[in-house]
């Protein structure tokens, strides 16, 4: 299951890596008992990064989902500014004849984008993967939506299937976009991709563009904040001091991940590949 990380490989490549080992993961793990839950698959990500970007990610695990529509809230954070996502995860149901997100819940999807707007986070579901019948697009393991496109397809489709794979995926975006030189086709001045900034860019670039009312700033950007003013646990992790418990445990959401911007971030040669079988 796990990647053998080569010498030389940027966080990048990890996240690459990462959705084709959750596609793979889905692929072999779909029949009882072995099938993979979503909650798996989320400590499996997060234990992978911390196992192999030491020096770059830390995280504390605190409860289980709860109502505030999160699992991961995940801080990118520089010497002076830090971003945070929360990510709520989904995973695709991939042996219907029609593909869905059976546990997308609608009520769930509004908790999300109003506990994060109160936590001056930024909303976003993150699917986990896999289909049969279909070329391995390793990339697609993992990809990342607005919420708003949920709230939407609930509101035109409340008749019907509005769950169905067909009103997500082809809005959604491999979620090695938010770190990668390859991402979205935005550009990208004066900000560098995996820093705040540039992951600000491409999460702003991920909303749809007719959602802020008159006078309303519906920008990614306002979400960056100073690294001094930051919740006392995300400073914790990020300057790799000795964390207390009682920090975390006022977090709701199952993991609280930070990830330190380390310099220049090059594209690689490196490829995805599947996880060993």
């Amino acid at each position: 299951m796990f990647w053998t990380k080569p010498d030389g490989a940027t966080l990048c490549d990890g996240f690459v890596q990462l959705a084709a080992t959750v596609w793979d993961t889905l692929e072999h793990g779909w029949s009882e008992p072995a099938r993979v839950s979503e909650t798996t698959i989320t400590d499996m990500i997060v234990a992978w990064l911390r196992r192999y970007y030491p020096d770059q990610v830390d995280a504390y695990k605190t409860h289980n989902e709860s109502l505030v529509g999160g699992d991961i809230d995940m801080h990118f954070v520089g010497p002076a500014e830090y971003f945070g996502i929360r990510f709520q995860a989904k995973r695709l149901d991939g042996q219907k004849e029609n593909l869905s997100y059976p546990a997308l819940d609608s009520q769930q999807c509004e908790a999300l984008q109003e506990h994060a707007s109160a936590a001056n986070l930024h909303p976003l579901y993150l699917f986990y993967n896999w289909w049969p019948g279909h070329p391995a697009d390793f990339h697609a393991g993992c990809t990342v939506l607005d919420p708003w496109f949920v709230r939407d397809a609930f509101l035109e489709h409340e008749d019907g299937d509005w769950r169905r794979a067909a009103n997500f995926l082809p809005k959604s975006r491999p979620w090695h976009n938010l770190v990668c030189l390859s991402g979205p086709p935005i550009s990208y001045p004066d900000v560098r991709p995996g820093s705040p900034a540039g992951v600000s860019a491409v999460a702003r670039h991920l909303k749809p563009r007719f959602r802020a009312p008159p006078g309303v700033s519906d920008e990614g950007h306002a979400y960056i904040g100073r690294l001094r003013s930051a919740p006392r646990s995300v400073r914790s992790l990020a300057e790799s001091t000795d964390a207390q418990s009682e920090y975390f445990e006022r977090n709701s959401v199952r993991w609280t991940v930070v990830v330190k911007d380390m310099g220049p971030n090059p594209s690689s040669d490196f490829e995805s590949s599947p996880a060993p079988r």
